[in-house]
């Protein structure tokens, strides 16, 4: 905020990423049970997110039959997924707040041998989890770009300063929903060998 008055925010527009997770998980799944590890209780961004979900694949007959907040480690991923899979062994997909979750889910899948069946969907665009997206382990990811962010800000201030275009005042940072298709392009090339990724 500067003396002027003028001040932008440019932030994770929570709702929308939810929504295009859930229209990802209607376009590539039949109806059916999801479960829902959501992250740290209360925070707003990870209600934000799951309410976008929610209200995308609930209006398309999918049904939440197991909805667990945690610590967004891959730990609670592994232990959540394990609780939800044993109560719904028939469950489509487990929508994960982060990537770090969806990792342990999958791996829970995996182990339940059920992979490919299960639908495990994570949010930040890690390598690691692109990596896991790639090999089919993870189905979708939906990558937030920190570098676009960063060129976002810069044009922002400058338009201010130069053209004393007022910034609107909120921003959204740009998301997309990457499957297994487009997950290896996006995996910095340098990092490939490390993750044992190949095309």
């Amino acid at each position: 905020e500067n003396k002027a008055g003028a001040s932008g925010t440019i932030g994770m527009d929570a709702v929308a990423v939810g929504t295009a997770k859930g229209q990802w998980l209607v376009e590539h799944a039949s109806p059916g049970k999801v479960a829902m590890l959501t992250g740290p209780a209360g925070a707003a961004p990870m209600l934000e997110q799951e309410r976008g979900f929610r209200k995308v694949i609930e209006s398309k007959g999918f049904k939440v039959v197991f909805a667990q907040p945690s610590q967004q480690t891959r730990e609670r991923g592994i232990k959540l997924a394990e609780d939800a899979l044993v109560a719904h062994r028939d469950l489509v997909a487990i929508y994960a707040s982060n990537d770090d979750l969806a990792l342990g889910a999958a791996q829970a899948i995996k182990s339940a041998g059920l992979k490919g069946k299960v639908l495990a969907m994570g949010l930040n665009g890690s390598p690691t989890a692109l990596a896991a997206v790639h090999s089919g382990d993870m189905a979708a990811t939906v990558l937030l770009d920190p570098v676009a962010w960063g060129k976002t800000a810069a044009n922002t201030v400058a338009d201010y300063l130069q053209k004393k275009q007022t910034p609107p005042r909120f921003i959204p940072m740009q998301h997309r929903t990457v499957g297994q298709s487009e997950a290896f392009d996006l995996i910095p090339p340098a990092l490939r060998e490390k993750l044992g990724v190949k095309q």
